[in-house]
């Protein structure tokens, strides 16, 4: 079974119109929160895939910073367009639970963003992760997280409700998991990883996407005055609360879990995790 959902590409080609060229985009990769965890972690030398890149935003930062890095995505259209800006990027059409690499050929996996959006769950994109991966080799993988804010009763209730997603134009059917640190933490360790750091991202963003009436009306994923304030407040209290992602470093490690064990302490999980 072909677990690439290939009914989101016109999804995701509706997200990514539009979006600024890879050279006006350089100043808000190198702002972004993920880029000290990629600078902290990812190996100088080495060769890095990102599986799942998109429009090959951080192929491009990360390669005109001197990183060897290799863009995978299925959205074949996407790739066109940023190949078209600069051809001497190297991607390639694929999916991330079936890489077209050898195995432990790579020294890093970078994953922002993908593995949430597999209704069968991250393990076949976790263990072919790992494959490619030297032993050693590092994973950087960030999903949605179910922060305080999310583990509230009514605010899950409300974002699923039918009459209310059809109401604000939201969509109906599976898009995506959200995660739990815990949840995280047990399909790491299960398909084979050691867990070095999890760390919270993007909690004013958090913030607004459930509670958009917080969000500013000028810019997109930025709160107003009152969210602001309020995003802050939250964040000095834990930095769990609010926060929209979280981002774990992993290491591959000599050994996994076997097959039926990891597949059964996922499942449970998985039932657990919330839809968007």
């Amino acid at each position: 079974m072909d677990t690439t959902n290939a009914g989101q590409v016109s999804d995701w080609l509706s997200i990514w119109k539009g979006q600024p060229r890879l050279l006006d985009k350089a100043a808000l990769q190198l702002s972004d929160e993920v880029f000290p965890v990629m600078k902290k972690y990812l190996p100088p030398n080495g060769l890095v895939l990102e599986g799942g890149c998109g429009p090959g935003d951080w192929v491009w930062c990360l390669r005109s910073l001197g990183y060897r890095v290799v863009g995978l995505d299925f959205c074949e259209p996407v790739l066109h367009e940023t190949h078209i800006q600069d051809p001497t990027l190297p991607f390639t059409v694929g999916d991330v639970t079936e890489l077209p690499f050898r195995s432990a050929c790579l020294d890093a996996v970078i994953s922002l963003g993908v593995v949430e959006h597999f209704e069968d769950g991250p393990y076949a994109a976790l263990l072919e992760a790992r494959r490619v991966l030297r032993p050693g080799g590092i994973l950087l993988v960030s999903v949605p997280h179910m922060n305080g804010l999310r583990s509230l009763p009514l605010v899950e209730r409300l974002k699923k409700n039918p009459f209310l997603r059809r109401l604000a134009g939201k969509k109906l059917e599976f898009w995506q998991y959200k995660f739990t640190r815990k949840q995280l933490r047990g399909f790491l360790t299960a398909t084979g990883f050691e867990i070095a750091e999890l760390l919270p991202l993007y909690h004013e963003e958090g913030f607004i996407f459930d509670l958009p009436f917080l969000g500013s009306r000028q810019h997109q994923y930025r709160a107003n005055p009152v969210g602001k304030a309020l995003a802050r407040s939250l964040r000095a209290i834990s930095p769990w609360i609010t926060n929209h992602m979280v981002i774990a470093v992993a290491r591959r490690q000599c050994e996994r879990v076997g097959v039926s064990l990891y597949t059964d302490l996922a499942n449970q999980k998985l039932e657990r995790a919330s839809e968007n």
